[in-house]
């Protein structure tokens, strides 16, 4: 069993250690360890006395976020049973440094409720709305961004489960990634398409620190791993963005080659070596309200080839390996090979390679005097001239 003390009838406020309640708790008692949230808010109801039939409740746990044995403490919306109980694992195996449970609760008056008219005998039951007014209660963005003004780091092991927005390169407090690399991305696209620029203070696996790159804007994120490297989370949020970002057009520190190239895979994929950086600057400009530079989009263009097709250098060094299997299966093939020597002996440079397979060759004899040569531009890296020669039968 573990205790709860639940607080009602006051409002939350803000202390030298964060969230704290402004009224004495209202009711407590031990709860088991399996408790549920529905069978937590059936107590709550039958121990605070609030109207089941008028009123919904709004249940926030006060969360010791503090680390290296600190008080720091927050309020986090207790919305459905998962998040519950985390939050009692939590308490119970001792790991938020704090054995009770402590909840704000709030009373919702509910917008519609059912009353009987002693006037009207022929109908008993009439629905009637009631106006509620607006009670002076934050928002739960608000409320979480109240209790973050005292919290400096949140320890890396803690999770919070947040509710979140519809926009999948939303960065707010509390969102999981599956991994840093995950994180990186979210943040770096985020920036792209508001195109704003960052800069990255610490990497070191366990934690990763950003901050804008303008100085005179406050935003910073900070978001740690759990210890198994299992998940990654924001952890703190500091600001907003107050930085110009009318610069349509212009190139983007964050916008990478290699971020590029993964833009242009399909692009590339068709047009192959002819696509232009002209061609790239334009495309990446209809998805982002920036265009790269022309050296960064020829860089990006070299890098979706290579992963399609394979780097330059690997292709001719598979070149080798090639022809003398050709030579092992097919007996009689000639390979002659063009290079420069260099310094080391053991090192020549490739100038051009000739061959011809032993069918033809054989063939050959029965062929026509007269051979017809043509060839075909290689416009890859180094560049070049593929021949070859047909001799008719």
């Amino acid at each position: 069993m573990f205790p709860i003390s639940i607080y009602t009838g006051g409002s939350v406020e803000n202390g030298p250690m964060g969230a704290t309640y402004n009224k004495p708790h209202s009711a407590s008692y031990p709860a088991p360890d399996h408790l549920t949230f529905d069978d937590l808010k059936t107590k709550i109801f039958q121990l605070t006395g609030i109207n089941k039939d008028k009123n919904t409740i709004n249940v926030n746990a006060r969360w010791n976020a503090g680390v290296a044995g600190s008080l720091c403490f927050l309020q986090m919306p207790i919305c459905e049973n998962t998040m519950w109980r985390m939050l009692v694992d939590k308490t119970l195996s001792g790991d938020s440094g704090w054995s009770v449970v402590e909840l704000f609760v709030e009373a919702v008056p509910s917008s519609c409720c059912t009353h009987n008219d002693p006037g009207d005998k022929s109908q008993s039951n009439l629905e009637c709305t009631q106006t509620t007014p607006e009670l002076p209660t934050l928002k739960r963005s608000q409320r979480i961004r109240e209790s973050r003004k005292n919290l400096q780091e949140l320890s890396d092991e803690e999770s919070f489960d947040v509710k979140q927005p519809s926009d999948e390169l939303a960065l707010y407090f509390g969102r999981l990634f599956d991994s840093l690399d995950d994180l990186r991305r979210t943040i770096r696209e985020h920036h792209i398409r508001q195109n704003r620029n960052f800069v990255t203070v610490r990497s070191n696996g366990a934690r990763y620190v950003v901050k804008c790159l303008d100085l005179r804007c406050g935003w910073k994120l900070y978001a740690a791993s759990s210890k198994d490297r299992s998940y990654c989370q924001i952890k703190t949020i500091k600001g907003e963005h107050v930085c110009s970002n009318e610069r349509d057009g212009e190139d983007n520190v964050n916008m990478t080659t290699e971020f590029i190239s993964k833009l242009i895979l399909d692009l590339v994929k068709i047009k192959g070596d002819a696509c232009t950086p002209k061609e790239i600057q334009d495309f990446v400009h209809e998805v982002y309200p920036c265009t790269p530079s022309y050296t960064k989009a020829f860089r990006a263009k070299e890098l979706a080839i290579a992963h399609l097709f394979g780097e330059w250098k690997e292709s001719y060094a598979k070149l080798a390996p090639y022809l003398n299997a050709i030579q092992v299966v097919n007996p009689g093939t000639k390979v002659d090979w063009l290079s420069d020597a260099t310094a080391d002996p053991n090192v020549r440079i490739f100038r051009g390679v000739a061959w011809a397979f032993a069918p033809a060759i054989e063939g050959f004899k029965s062929c026509r005097p007269v051979i017809s040569i043509d060839s075909t531009i290689l416009s890859g890296k180094y560049g070049g001239r593929m021949l070859i020669a047909v001799a008719y039968d």
